[in-house]
């Protein structure tokens, strides 16, 4: 069974977990715990995972912890490389093209200002975006953990994270969420939704409020449908269990 932190849901290598003196220690919360709570505690899923799932859940009754390991080339990495290849390629094509113009290396039959190579900082903006994210979509992996307090999602790549964290009674759903489009095709992962944020009151009707809404905690959008079936009923059955005890 793999070793999580409680606190941070991260995997323990196995440098870190020492079975005869029942200690295991997490370098991201720099904290030890004693092995034996955790394994004591830890449960069964309610269903059995999809064949051939690499995706690590735990549950017990106190919290859920999930870890979608790196994809890969495939699915949503493999979109989003694609679409880089592609965008940069035209991209950068055109603004090599450009210069070489503005500087004479390519005869132009209208005139190059300099000032029109702002037109290409948006376009070369969103490559830089997309190549982000298909080395993430590769590489990345995501750590989820919930309890009875809060929910906690890291993303992390090459040793860097990037943490939200929302409070567990502000959940109101759990669902298939569009995560992104592909060739007007809707790809969805497994989606925490959120109660708004109040921004103010009305000046007119001080009984009427606005809020804002706040953005769904979405990842396994290139997991198989099996697998979101799997991990979508686990979180949804923890969260109808404790949302009002």
């Amino acid at each position: 069974m793999p070793v999580l932190c409680p606190k941070c849901a991260q995997g323990l290598p196995p440098e870190d977990v020492n079975v005869a003196k029942d200690v295991a220690f997490c370098r991201s919360c720099n904290e030890a715990f004693p092995l034996s709570a955790q394994v004591s505690a830890s449960s069964a899923p309610r269903t059995a995972p999809p064949d051939n799932t690499k995706v690590v859940f735990t549950r017990d009754a106190e919290r859920v912890a999930v870890i979608q390991p790196a994809q890969g080339f495939k699915g949503t990495g493999c979109f989003f490389t694609f679409f880089a290849l592609f965008w940069n390629g035209i991209t950068w094509t055109v603004f090599l093209g450009f210069i070489g113009s503005m500087f004479g290396v390519v005869s132009s039959k209208s005139p190059v200002a300099p000032w029109m190579a702002v037109f290409f900082i948006p376009h070369m903006t969103i490559g830089v975006v997309v190549a982000i994210m298909a080395i993430y979509y590769i590489f990345g992996d995501v750590a989820i953990a919930i309890d009875r307090t809060a929910v906690l999602m890291q993303r992390r790549l090459f040793g860097y994270t990037w943490a939200r964290k929302k409070a567990f009674e502000e959940i109101t759903d759990i669902r298939l969420t569009e995560a992104y489009k592909s060739n007007g095709r809707s790809i969805q992962g497994i989606g925490f939704h959120f109660e708004g944020t109040a921004l103010a009151s009305n000046t007119q009707n001080p009984a009427v409020t606005s809020f804002a809404r706040s953005r769904p905690m979405t990842f396994g959008s290139g997991l198989s449908p099996e697998e979101k079936a799997w991990l979508l009923g686990e979180l949804h059955d923890f969260w109808r269990e404790n949302k009002q005890s």
